[in-house]
């Protein structure tokens, strides 16, 4: 029978486990709060890749290559 003592005590590879597994949920918090907030400080500015520019002529397009017929 394995006694509660026994069965909490901790090894080497469960400690180093335990701290990446912290570490892990300690950034994945830290992530899923900044990222709001960022985008709530940044508001329109955030999608600024995505506008248009405003003066962008449009060429027309090249004339494709038709071959001559013999």
């Amino acid at each position: 029978m394995i006694s509660t003592a026994s069965a909490i005590t901790a090894t080497p590879g469960s400690e180093q486990v335990a701290f990446a597994l912290t570490i892990g949920i300690l950034l994945s918090a830290v992530v899923l709060v900044l990222v709001p907030v960022v985008a709530a400080l940044l508001g329109r500015a955030l999608w600024w890749p995505l506008r248009p520019a405003r003066h962008h002529r449009a060429e027309p397009a090249p004339e494709p290559y038709r071959v001559p017929v013999l």
